[in-house]
């Protein structure tokens, strides 16, 4: 049976509307009770700190807590305990992008030394998704008329649809950065210069289709049998 196979791909983009970012803080100290009572006290300030900026409480989760000793070699290759680290980590959900910069500077103010995993993400990405989907859809389809109209040939259906979805940031969009002038300040710590970006989804499909010959062709193979464009 004579058939085309066809890819389709699309991409589509969108400003993100959200951000989650990991602070947290870090110490030491020869004793443990003393590490972790430091921890405590400058964790709970960093989390008064998301709260004034902003944060509700239920966008605010512990995402990591630990207390260990930490070891240096002694006399005859033996480890001797000589200290303790403390850690405490939250995770904390921006809904509003143009105050992430602000939030950031508050929580370092408040004695976060440990900030990282910053995504940007979009609330409704589902159907920016479907939005995709639809689009590499029709490129496929679009690129399916073209070669059997050069081939002298017609399509007789759909025998099979294969979807691979990729979807990935893309940074760099909002110039300027963001929370506002660069010169607002908390403590003395200016604002970090941050972008948001755009979010881009995109999508590929290979269609398979079934080709029927044209009655004027009836007495010879159609010249786009069994061929796969990529």
């Amino acid at each position: 049976m004579p058939q085309l196979s066809v890819s389709g791909v699309a991409t589509v983009s969108v400003r993100p509307d959200r951000a989650t970012i990991a602070v947290g803080y870090v110490n030491t100290s020869i004793d443990a009770a003393k590490a972790a009572n430091k921890n405590a006290l400058v964790s709970q300030q960093i989390k008064t700190a998301a709260i004034s900026a902003g944060i509700p409480k239920a966008d605010i989760q512990t995402t990591n807590y630990l207390l260990q000793p930490f070891y240096t070699d002694g006399p005859s290759y033996r480890q001797t305990i000589t200290g303790f680290t403390a850690l405490n980590t939250i995770n904390l959900v921006v809904r509003k992008i143009s105050s992430l910069a602000s939030v950031i500077t508050a929580v370092q103010a408040a004695g976060a030394n440990d900030i990282s995993n910053l995504q940007f993400t979009y609330a409704h990405q589902s159907a920016l998704q479907d939005k995709a989907h639809v689009a590499a859809l029709a490129d496929a389809y679009h690129k399916a008329a073209l070669d059997v109209a050069a081939c002298d040939d017609k399509i007789d259906g759909t025998m099979q649809v294969s979807d691979f979805q990729q979807s990935q940031p893309y940074y760099g969009g909002f110039a300027g950065g963001m929370g506002g002038s660069m010169g607002n300040m908390i403590n003395g710590a200016v604002n970090p210069a941050i972008s948001g970006g755009k979010i881009l989804i995109t999508y590929t499909v290979s269609v398979t289709f079934r080709l029927m010959r044209l009655s004027a062709k009836k007495h010879r193979e159609p010249r786009c049998a069994n061929v796969v464009r990529l």
